[in-house]
């Protein structure tokens, strides 16, 4: 596995060719063809009334942003309904009664078009600012059966535009869109702004995106960068299922930054996402969910994202992280979870839906905010043979997660916990594990059915092993416990019996009471805090008084 700094030095490389690219984009040649097409079935495509329960649009999501997203499916709904009349590219107007911008629509034919090609047909839809430069006005639909290739030979930097009025967002519908960059030529797709002469930083009032429904989206040696708002699809570069339709492709050797997520993905299977950066984003690095399956991650980063770096949430299941790094993000690196839980009125957030079967494998979580590996529900998830080093939590599995193997892991210099087993976890195997430094080793907190084996706990600070609330079947095998604090073993909030701790060696450990930092005694004594202001404010106004109090004049006889 490469080293932080290796892979650091990669992310330099991509960013260096993406300048280098805006900086001397090539020249390109406009080569149309000729346009042959087949007539578009109007079963061909499912109305939008399965699209709310892509990400439950109305959570997170100002409304403003809503209207903006129940305006685009509107307006794409219209354009295919349209577009069984046209057999060219064409640009389809507003529904009557409505002010949405007109729209770029491909209609299917046997070969794949060109961004040059589309640009012959129907020039009005783009302005070209300079050499490899292209800017498209409007938003563009891909209807069921076409194909779109934008490749770097000839368009090294394509603009979406995106102002307060309107963006030209990207839409595939069970059709195929390939974002081809080269190596030293990377393909550049970015908001612009043409008022600001720059790209949309504002998300607040929408901004462009590409989204891929029930089709396929690949994306190749190409840098996608402040796209997306709100959830979901809209967020930025979205795989998308299509009603029974699986969402397919990936990215290889990319950057996706400055987004709302990195990347996204609904009821996709098979994604391969390989040597691409998730940097910068408002929220997620890569955010596949609902149902995305047997995809995987490899040689990938994700830092410096608003929350999560990688995070499969609500039925995803069978994928796997394979060396992959997350750094720098505000609240975990690595997460497998089962989805928000709310009674917010959408019915996907009714019950959770777990994630199962996933893997972590030789993966890096360091720096992170909060946790280096989340854990939450699902069965059989496993993180193996990864470094967790210098977050508050390393690996945190909870919410009643079964059979998750830790197995062949390093976790460093935690603040607070090393391994912590959290509500209701079951049958959670931890084998060959190194825990060094940080305040607690290992906590088992209402974890049932846990198993320690081949365990070494060293440098912890305050206590080795934690066990509290109810623990049966609690197996300690060659579990070893070296450090200095009050404890090496705490049990006393443990369920009673306690448990049999038979099969841990604590001859490492060294018992002292350390003297506490005065943060740390404040904490553990926070009535002081409410007593400050009692005790010193009165003071403060008692000592002047009395030194301005007249002092009596002795008279002499």
């Amino acid at each position: 596995m490469r080293s932080p700094a290796e892979r650091r030095g990669a992310i330099a490389g991509l960013a260096a060719l993406t300048l280098l690219a805006a900086i001397a984009a090539s020249s390109w040649v406009l080569a149309g063809h000729p346009v042959d097409a087949t007539p578009l079935s109007p079963n061909s495509y499912s109305p939008p009334s399965h699209l709310a329960r892509y990400d439950g649009a109305a959570v997170g999501i100002s409304p403003s942003q809503l209207r903006s997203v129940v305006n685009d499916d509107q307006r794409v709904h219209h354009a295919l309904t349209v577009a069984v009349h046209h057999r060219a590219p064409f640009l389809a107007s507003p529904a009557t009664g409505r002010h949405d911008p007109v729209t770029l629509v491909l209609t299917p034919r046997t070969r794949p078009y060109t961004l040059e090609t589309v640009m012959a047909r129907v020039p009005s839809a783009f302005v070209r600012p300079g050499p490899g430069t292209v800017l498209l006005k409007y938003p563009l639909l891909l209807t069921p059966g076409s194909a779109l290739v934008v490749d770097s030979k000839t368009v090294t930097t394509l603009q979406l535009s995106s102002d307060p009025g309107s963006y030209a967002a990207i839409t595939a519908v069970s059709a195929r869109l390939d974002l081809r960059g080269h190596p030293g030529h990377p393909l550049l797709v970015t908001s612009w702004d043409p008022h600001l002469r720059g790209p949309d930083l504002l998300e607040s009032d929408g901004r462009a995106y590409v989204q891929n429904r029930g089709g396929t989206l690949t994306v190749r040696a190409a840098a996608l960068s402040y796209l997306g708002f709100g959830i979901g699809r809209s967020s930025g570069v979205a795989w998308l299922g299509n009603g029974t339709t699986k969402a397919r492709g990936g990215a290889a050797w990319s950057t996706f930054s400055h987004n709302h997520f990195g990347g996204y993905s609904f009821a996709a299977e098979g994604l391969v996402v390989t040597h691409s950066a998730f940097l910068d984003n408002t929220v997620y690095g890569f955010d596949p969910h609902d149902g995305t399956s047997h995809s995987v991650i490899s040689d990938s980063v994700a830092a410096r994202n608003g929350r999560h770096g990688f995070i499969f949430s609500r039925g995803c299941h069978d994928n796997v992280l394979r060396h992959d790094e997350a750094y720098d993000n505000g609240v975990a690196g690595f997460v497998i979870d089962d989805g928000r839980v709310a009674s917010d009125g959408n019915p996907r957030h009714a019950v959770a839906v777990p994630s199962d079967r996933n893997r972590l494998v030789d993966v890096l979580a360091h720096d992170n905010g909060t946790v280096g590996v989340i854990v939450e529900g699902g069965t059989g998830n496993s993180v193996e043979r990864s470094t967790i080093d210098n977050n508050r939590y390393g690996i945190w599995v909870k919410n009643a997660a079964s059979s998750t193997l830790l197995l062949g892991n390093t976790v460093r210099r935690s603040r607070l916990t090393g391994i912590r087993l959290f509500a209701g976890t079951r049958s959670t195997d931890i084998s060959d594990n190194l825990i060094a430094g940080g305040a607690i080793g290992i906590t088992a907190d209402s974890a049932m059915g846990t198993r320690l084996k081949d365990v070494r706990v060293t440098d912890a600070v305050r206590t080795g092993l934690r066990v509290a609330g109810p623990h049966d079947g609690l197996v300690l095998t060659a579990v070893s416990l070296s450090g200095i604090g009050r404890r090496a073993v705490d049990v006393h909030r443990a369920d009673l019996p306690g448990p049999l701790l038979t099969g841990v060696e604590t001859r490492g450990w060294q018992v002292t009471r350390a003297t506490p930092t005065p943060l740390q005694y404040v904490s553990k004594h926070a009535n002081l805090v409410a007593w400050v202001p009692i005790v010193v404010l009165p003071s403060l106004f008692w000592l002047p008084s009395r030194r301005r109090r007249p002092r009596p004049v002795e008279v002499a006889p």
